[in-house]
């Protein structure tokens, strides 16, 4: 998932990956973000 690396070192990005990060599941729990997202794209 590249989305995760703005402006993250590679070492970052696969120590996420590692803990098991998805992207989606944050996007879906958090609201704000959701909104956030949701109105940039539309």
């Amino acid at each position: 998932n590249y989305r995760v690396s703005l402006g993250m070192k590679i070492e970052e990005v696969n120590a996420l990956r590692e803990k098991g990060y998805n992207s989606k599941e944050y996007y879906e729990r958090e609201p704000e973000l959701k909104r956030a997202l949701d109105q940039k794209r539309d």
